[in-house]
């Protein structure tokens, strides 16, 4: 019996590749990276690998520096 070509995994951001016959975790913000984190064996690998790396993105950007308001302009003369 063929394999179908996608396979419901029930999480989100993790389906099956039929070529590869292993379940693939995406991110769309790794848009740069076709949005792919990796090749798993299961779909629990596959969640947790999509969920550890939706945490470091989440660090990065709260790690950013934020931009400072400018330092108002004294209006002593």
């Amino acid at each position: 019996m063929p394999t179908p070509k996608r396979v419901d995994s029930g999480y989100p951001g993790v389906e099956y590749d039929a070529g590869t016959r292993k379940w693939i975790a995406r991110l769309s913000a790794l848009s740069r990276k076709g949005g792919s984190i990796g090749l798993y064996d299961s779909p629990g690998e596959a969640a947790d690998a999509r969920a550890a790396a939706l945490k470091e993105l989440a660090q990065r950007l709260n790690a950013r520096p934020s931009v400072a308001s400018p330092t108002p302009r004294s209006t002593h003369t």
